[in-house]
């Protein structure tokens, strides 16, 4: 079944992917060079990104302070392979496969986050620092209200303004909890400037985290999904 990329519930998350689309050239993911860090601010609490170590790791090199205000902590400087292994095993696969295909992907999924069902939607695009090699991959993720039923997950979406998706149910139904950091994402890097206008560089997770003004409607990371993602499984977004 085919549908528009409008299928997206959270209109933060078509924004995100409209604006990804605007930067590709020729088909190709967009590179990181032409991304300012303020560029990014609409999304900024939201984001999460990694960086592409090797074939199969990835870093947290910037977590968004409402993902971490969210799931209580921070995972910026940790990588795949220090989360546990449920989370584990869900991710590594999708990322996997987003490296392959060159391709966004999103899903929805509900989890149980210390005993409380929540529901996200998320978005997982990715970058390349020389426009061939993907290195880099921004995972924006919103929690969509409780009155709202869950939206179908999305498969890989063609890196074309006239994309149109698939839609699957994700491989599993967890989020992964994405960790806010509030300096520059690396490769985003103006000189002394960061998504915030701040220059110090600095995490900022002991502070309020700042309202957000997308609506309610959101979720979270994942990459090839194959249907509609409602299991109730342990949760940590991004």
């Amino acid at each position: 079944m085919i549908k528009e990329r409008t299928e997206l519930a959270t209109p933060h998350l078509s924004g995100l992917l409209d604006f990804w689309l605007t930067k590709c050239i020729g088909g190709k993911p967009p590179v990181s060079s032409s991304i300012a860090p303020a560029d990014l601010r609409p999304w900024k609490d939201n984001i999460v990104i990694f960086e592409v170590i090797g074939d199969d790791d990835f870093v947290y090199s910037y977590y968004g302070r409402s993902l971490a205000a969210a799931f209580g902590h921070s995972r910026l400087g940790a990588t795949l392979d220090d989360l546990p292994e449920e989370q584990r095993a869900i991710l590594r696969p999708e990322y996997a496969s987003l490296l392959r295909e060159r391709l966004p992907v999103a899903r929805v999924y509900t989890a149980d986050f210390s005993g409380v069902m929540r529901t996200w939607e998320r978005l997982a695009l990715p970058m390349s620092s020389d426009g061939e090699t993907i290195d880099k991959i921004l995972v924006a993720a919103y929690e969509q209200p409780p009155d709202e039923p869950p939206c179908t997950a999305l498969a890989p979406l063609a890196a074309d303004e006239e994309a149109e998706v698939e839609i699957e149910s994700p491989h599993d139904d967890g989020p992964e909890a994405d960790d806010t950091v509030d300096s520059e994402p690396e490769f985003l890097a103006d000189e002394g400037a960061d998504i915030d206008g701040d220059t110090d560089g600095t995490a900022d997770t002991e502070t309020e985290p700042e309202a957000d003004d997308s609506p309610e409607d959101t979720s979270d990371d994942a990459e090839d999904g194959e249907s509609s993602s409602t299991e109730q499984k342990p949760g940590a977004p991004a």
